[in-house]
């Protein structure tokens, strides 16, 4: 009898596993990224290592765009039983800048594609790597540019910029991460253009509002509204990037401490 509820419970166990694991397909088939992240973590916290667990997790973050998590769980899993996770992983890779492990992903899942029935993934995935590969480039141009840009810097009276509430820079050269440093120098140019087309735009409705015949307002309407768009834009962006400045330099304390 005890061999027979044995059996019966682990009948019933391998049940639940697969209703569950088709659950979170249906969630992932239907868009539900979430519910379906949310059920294959559940298997996971059971069998961290399950490496089609950790594949389809990863399929999940992939698309909620939470890149490092994605990474994470591909790494872990199979590219044997799950080829494709090279590829995502060189994307993944090169959305965060990591191009030359982009570029060993993407040669790795080149190495498992057929030249005949495969040819327009395959030219799909050369021209990733060649835009990988001119990224390095263009990274050890930028990293000399840095320098320079660095020292300009330095000669200016007043710099500020707040990391977090008990962390606060007056000097460039306190940023720790060279990628954080890169996207404040990067920052600072947009400020300057944000400022650019501020001065712009105020010119341009200074000369709407003294129009009194009508013609030079139908003018400067549309230049007034691309340049307002243009501002909004500008003030997002640097509203983000201001925020990744501070994640990317307190994620690489964190890592060096």
């Amino acid at each position: 009898m005890r061999h027979i509820f044995i059996l019966t419970f682990s009948f019933f166990s391998l049940l639940l596993v697969g209703q569950t694991v088709a659950e979170g397909e249906a969630f992932f088939n239907s868009g539900q990224y979430e519910k379906a992240r949310q059920t294959y973590k559940a298997l996971l916290d059971k069998k961290p290592n399950h490496a089609l667990n950790n594949y389809r997790y990863a399929r999940c973050c992939y698309e909620l765009n939470l890149k490092e998590e994605a990474i994470a769980h591909f790494r872990l899993s199979d590219s044997k039983m799950t080829p494709l996770r090279n590829y995502f992983l060189g994307n993944l890779y090169f959305d965060i800048h990591q191009f030359d492990n982009s570029v060993d992903a993407y040669k790795a899942y080149l190495a498992v594609l057929n030249k005949g029935k495969d040819k327009e993934k395959i030219d799909e995935v050369n021209k990733k790597i060649q835009q990988a590969q001119v990224a390095t480039k263009l990274i050890k141009t930028e990293v000399e540019k840095t320098k320079v840009d660095v020292a300009r810097f330095e000669n200016k009276a007043q710099f500020i910029f707040t990391i977090n509430d008990s962390l606060t820079y007056n000097q460039i050269s306190q940023f720790k991460s060279p990628r954080a440093l890169q996207l404040y120098i990067g920052l600072h140019s947009m400020n300057q253009e944000l400022d650019e087309e501020k001065k712009e735009l105020e010119e341009l409705r200074k000369k709407y509002a003294e129009d009194q015949t009508g013609t030079v307002r139908m003018e400067l309407a549309p230049q007034i509204l691309a340049l307002e768009r243009s501002i909004k834009q500008h003030i997002t962006y640097i509203s983000e990037q201001t925020l990744e400045i501070r994640n990317e330099e307190i994620k690489y304390i964190n890592k060096n401490k």
